[in-house]
Parts: C-alpha cells; sequence; structure tokens
C-alpha cells in the first residue's frame, strides 16, 4: 500500500522525496495485459536505482506465487 494511498504524511515526504506510486493497467496485448509501475527511489545513482527496481519486481513475482498464480510466457508453434 502506498502511503498516498492513506493520506499520510510521512517524514520523507517531509524532506521532499516522492514516496507515491502508481500501478495502471496500461493495454491489452495480444498475448498479454500490460501493467504499468511507477515508483520513487531515494537512490540517485543508476546501480541503486537497479537494485531498488529488482527488489520490486521479486517481490512482485513474491506476491504471485502467494497467490499461487503464475506469469503466461509466450510460445510459437
Amino acid at each position: 500500500v502506498c502511503s498516498s494511498d492513506l493520506n499520510l504524511v510521512s517524514i520523507n515526504d517531509l524532506e521532499g522525496y516522492q514516496s507515491a506510486c502508481f500501478v495502471n493497467l496500461s493495454s491489452f496485448g495480444n498475448s498479454s495485459i500490460d501493467i504499468d509501475l511507477y515508483f520513487y527511489t531515494k537512490a540517485v545513482d543508476s546501480k541503486n536505482h537497479r537494485i531498488a527496481k529488482q527488489e520490486v519486481m521479486l517481490e512482485i513475482m513474491n506476491i504471485i506465487e502467494r497467490n499461487n498464480l503464475s506469469f503466461a510466457f509466450p510460445s510459437t508453434s
């Protein structure tokens, strides 16, 4: 849950950090439902930003797994 969903003000907000995150259905692909995920990190260098992005993606994978769901991968025949 993003802090903005709860209308809370955090220390990060007061210090000028963006804490909002946005998840939107973007489009329907040929074999997909495309989802946009926007989030902010405190990282200012590319290495730590990539680490934060990986952590978010791994957590999404964990949520999918915990709910007994799976990703559909494209196949060709």
